[in-house]
């Protein structure tokens, strides 16, 4: 390296050739800073928009086609689509939960909707009753997959039903459906006949 002694300049005009270096080693620092502060910032932008865009669910144009004919066929085309785990992502959304309890029942993989059923069907909203039909006919359905899919959902789901069919101040349609649904999942395996109430049985 160059040494400013060696170039014969007076000492005062060394310390300023000296102080301007240090100020342009300061900036060159700051600026290499601030590009890759910026690279990050922006690398964790798009990595958040690339997760927000994950979580964006898009009905396709099979969702309105169903729920606007009805048809067997094309709720059947609905099913085969989106399977048990799409159809409950329906029954959250008023344009398809009708249609999505129509083609429920048919689908291989309907034991993915018993916990979000009977959680609805707990919950006694406006269309308490249907979703409690509905659970009752995806548990009546003949398993098409030999293996539980979900088991969780299922403890949870007893759970639920049992905690509204021993609720007295419920609607009795609301109970009776619980009731039934209980008696299925016990036919499962899933928890205790004896644990089921009988005050709502025909005497």
């Amino acid at each position: 390296m160059l040494s400013l002694s060696k170039l014969g300049l007076p000492h005062p005009l060394r310390s300023s050739v000296y102080v301007a270096a240090a100020v342009v080693g300061l900036v060159c620092c700051s600026s290499s800073e601030t590009e890759r502060s910026t690279t990050t910032s922006s690398g964790s932008s798009a990595a958040t928009s690339a997760e927000s865009s994950e979580d964006l669910y898009v009905f396709g144009p099979w969702w309105e086609k169903a729920a606007s004919t009805k048809n067997p066929l094309d709720v059947a085309e609905l099913g085969q689509r989106e399977g048990g785990a799409g159809l409950v992502r329906g029954l959250e959304d008023a344009r398809y939960a009708e249609v999505s309890r129509l083609a429920l029942p048919d689908v291989a993989d309907n034991g993915l909707a018993i916990g979000a059923l009977a959680r609805r069907l707990r919950a006694a909203g406006s269309d308490a009753e249907e979703d409690g039909e509905t659970l009752v006919a995806v548990l009546r359905a003949p398993p098409r997959i030999g293996e539980r899919l979900d088991p969780e959902g299922e403890t949870k789901a007893r759970e639920d039903l049992l905690a509204l069919a021993n609720d007295g101040s419920a609607p009795r349609k609301l109970r009776a459906l619980a009731v039934t649904a209980l008696r299925q999942l016990a036919a499962r395996g899933v928890g205790d006949e004896a644990a089921i109430p009988t005050d709502l049985d025909e005497p």
